[in-house]
Order: structure tokens, then sequence, then C-alpha cells
């Protein structure tokens, strides 16, 4: 519960998410109950590592280009927009708000999921996460984080994995108490090699039942080695799409060189995101309509998935071949 005049007696809204993974990150939070006297006097910024320090939150590289500011919306509603100067390539942000007015100081954490661009269809809203709240003349003391109750996770199951599910979603709904984020995220992984493609995070496989672990076996998973894995998946992840937009644009440069664009559909299928399995058809006359960025993308995402097989099988007829021939040339 929030102590009687509290910034104001102002309070903090959910978080509105409105940018993807490798963007400059992007949110919006409303702030509630605010009486129009202190409108004007409330301050908002990112906590000190300090701070998040004492919340027992970590201070991540990327809050270093986060700002925020408060504005007003058209209809009057107060908000705080949180802006970044670079994009951010790690799938969450953890947001330490800080909004002061003339009653004292108001603190919240949010956990900001940030999911690989197409994946979602409309910005996502996360409820914060109660950290601390201030009076005025109190002293300041270490912030104490208080968290809803854990998910029960020891033998249990997550699935099927719907269409445009993303495995930092689904995280923090099975997510037990004093465990992180990045724990979960590998521990997930480590459970389920079958339901990720090249044994990625970000590539989690719709209709994928997952088998969560218990408590006992999320602990054994340090949290560094934990957030490093989670670090070098999302590094790999952008340099897979870095390699798949660069083989997108000269596709579209050879095509415009025969008159002809290929067109793209989707096809039922693959991955939880619903993004990255598509299908191709025939050539078009020149002057058709191309696909966006994103479907070129996926559309040669399949095209080396479908060469890499048929190299596969390539290889295992030379090898029976090789093979004949050798048992033909021990006989003579």
């Amino acid at each position: 519960m929030l102590l009687p005049g509290a910034a104001g007696a102002a309070g903090l809204g959910q978080i509105n998410v409105l940018s993807s993974l490798g963007q400059p990150f992007h949110a919006e939070i409303d702030v509630l109950s605010v009486r129009k006297e202190d409108a004007g006097t409330l301050l908002v910024r990112v906590a000190s590592p300090e701070a998040y320090r004492q919340a027992n939150v970590e201070y991540g590289s990327a809050l270093r280009g986060v700002s925020l500011s408060l504005l007003q919306r058209a209809s009057g509603q107060l908000y705080i927009r949180a802006v970044s100067s670079q994009p951010v390539n790690e799938p969450f942000v953890n947001l330490l708000v800080e909004l002061s007015g003339p009653g004292g100081t108001l603190m919240r954490q949010f956990t900001a999921l940030l999911d690989p661009p197409g994946y979602a269809s409309a910005p996502q809203t996360f409820a914060p996460a109660r950290v601390e709240t201030r009076p005025a003349p109190a002293a300041r003391a270490p912030a104490a984080v208080t968290t809803p109750a854990p998910a029960k996770t020891g033998g249990t199951e997550y699935g099927p994995v719907k269409r445009g599910e993303t495995l930092s979603r689904i995280a923090v709904k099975v997510k037990p108490e004093g465990i992180s984020l990045e724990q979960m995220l590998i521990a997930i992984l480590h459970a389920n090699p079958h339901a990720f493609v090249n044994n990625n995070i970000n590539r989690l496989k719709a209709g994928a039942t997952l088998r969560i672990p218990d408590s006992a076996q999320l602990a054994e998973l340090p949290r560094d080695k934990a957030r490093q894995e989670v670090r070098v998946q999302t590094v790999d992840w952008n340099r897979y799409r870095r390699k798949l937009a660069d083989s997108a644009t000269k596709a579209t440069e050879r095509t415009s060189d025969t008159g002809k664009r290929g067109s793209v559909r989707v096809k039922e299928g693959g991955e939880a995101g619903g993004k990255d399995v598509l299908k191709l058809s025939r050539g078009q006359p020149a002057g058709a309509k191309p696909g966006s960025s994103t479907e070129r993308i996926q559309s040669l995402e399949e095209e080396l998935i479908a060469r890499d097989r048929a190299l596969k099988e390539a290889n295992a007829r030379i090898k029976e071949l090789e093979k004949t021939v050798k048992d033909t040339t021990a006989k003579k």
C-alpha cells in the first residue's frame, strides 16, 4: 500500500513497452491519482545504482542510456516516457523508477520484456513490482523488495506454446521467488533443447511443451553464468538477424536486375513468433508490390534451411557411393 502523502499521493500504472529487441528503448508509464496542485512539482528519474543495490535489482548496462521525462497527454493524463539513446540488445530491462513530490518519494520496479522485431503485434503492458515508498521526513533506509507469491514450478509443464509467445513472457509467469529472469530463461532452455531452433532462447518453437525445472534445479544455475549466457545468446541472435538482412538486401538487388520479384506468403507452423517460416511462390511481373523487409528475411531463412537439408542429403548419398565403390574394389 502507498503511504499517505507519498509523492503527493501519486501512483504508477503499468509499463507500456513500445520498442523491440535491438531497437532504442521506448516505454510509457501512466502517473495515477495526481492532485492538480502537485502536478507541476513532481520529478522523475531512474533510481541511482546505489538504490538498485539496496533493492537487490541488477543495474544493467542498458540503463546508462535511459532517460525519463514527465509529460502530459492531450487528455490531461500525466505519464512518464522512458527512452534510450542506443539500441538495447538484452531481452529485458529492469527499470527502477523514482518519483518525487511534496509528500515524499515513490519507487517502483518494472521489468520490461523486449521481444524480437515482429513477434508482438501490439504494445505490451506489464504491472509494476512494488519496491518502496518513502515519506519525506523519514530517514533513508534500504529498499525492501516485495514480489507476488511465487508460481508453483516443481514437476510442472507449460504448453503447448502458442504462436506469438516468447520465452521471456513464459519465464515471467513460472519464475519462483528468489530466481532471476536470466536463470529461468537458461534453465528452461537446458531442460528443453528440443523446443528451440539452433538452441537459442529467442527461437522458441510453437506447439512445444516445456518442462519447468523445480526450485532446487534452478538454484544450481549460478546467476552470473545465466546472465552471461543470455548476453551471448542475444549477440548470436542479433548477428543472425543482421546476416539475414544482408542476404535479403542482396537478393532484392539481384531480383531487381531480372525485372521480376518473388512474392512471399506466410505458411502455418514454425517458431512461436510465427514470423520465421515462410514459403516462396513464383515470381511476379516487375512492378508488383514487394514484401516487407521482415518477410524477405524470413523467406531467406527458409531457403537457407532447405539448402542445408539438401546438402546433408547429398553428403549422405556421396558416402553411400564411396562405400559401394570401396566394397566393389575389395571384392576384386
